[in-house]
């Protein structure tokens, strides 16, 4: 069985700039720990093309090797991008695929050669995978901004199933919006660590992230990163 991955509150930000991007757009972050160390830089690319919105991820080591892919495309349900992600390190690959017309979104999981897991769960209109949350939230700045509190149901593709998030403001201060995300459930939040986001307000460009990334380290720990993002 995959290594579980509940931990993950960060998994591509990339797809949060769409709201604002040209139809070809390019970024990057660094992952920076608690210690300061670099661990990882994030290389973002998105691209529009025939109503279609492909986003790509490459999470490249300090050292430079290819830690990890992710890619989504966008062709339905705007939160909710056909979503496949590759861990080099272990090779441990999951998707998320949108069914409409079966009412349903197929979750697939694999550690290395070892058993396919597949599971598939109802489709509802505020299911979404976690890029789908953050465009959520970027679309829904304004309504953050006043003060409204907001929720969705974030699917994990690791647990095979979703959870329930909250999403409310933190601070404003000038443009610069600081939102947090948590888990719902009182106990869910007792065992995990909340994200915060730093969005332009008038762009709605995400600039900074501080909160447990998706990627394990070598002893399959969460790791708490702090990222600065730069647009191109």
């Amino acid at each position: 069985m995959a290594r579980p991955r509940l931990c993950a509150l960060l998994i591509g930000l990339f797809a949060a700039v769409l709201h604002s991007a040209p139809p070809d757009a390019s970024f990057s972050g660094r992952a920076v720990t608690a210690t300061g160390a670099l661990w990882y830089t994030e290389h973002d690319t998105v691209r529009t093309a025939a109503g279609r919105t492909q986003i790509e991820t490459r999470y490249v080591a300090a050292d430079g090797r290819p830690m990890a892919d992710l890619s989504a495309e966008i062709t339905g349900p705007r939160y909710l991008p056909t979503t496949h992600l590759i861990d080099h390190r272990d090779n441990y690959v999951y998707s998320v695929e949108p069914l409409p017309d079966r009412g349903v979104v197929k979750l697939t999981q694999q550690l290395g050669r070892g058993v396919v897991e597949q599971r598939t769960i109802p489709l509802r209109g505020d299911l979404m995978t976690f890029q789908g949350v953050l465009l959520f939230i970027v679309d829904r700045r304004a309504d953050l901004q006043r003060g409204q509190a907001l929720s969705a149901q974030w699917i994990v593709p690791s647990r095979m199933t979703s959870y329930g998030v909250r999403i409310y403001k933190r601070s404003l201060q000038g443009n610069l919006l600081t939102v947090r995300l948590e888990l719902s459930s009182v106990a869910f939040r007792f065992f995990s660590t909340p994200s915060d986001l730093t969005i332009d307000v008038a762009s709605g460009r995400i600039l900074e992230f501080a909160g447990p990334s998706n990627l394990l380290d070598e002893k399959d720990k969460p790791v708490r990163v702090h990222i600065v993002y730069e647009y191109r």
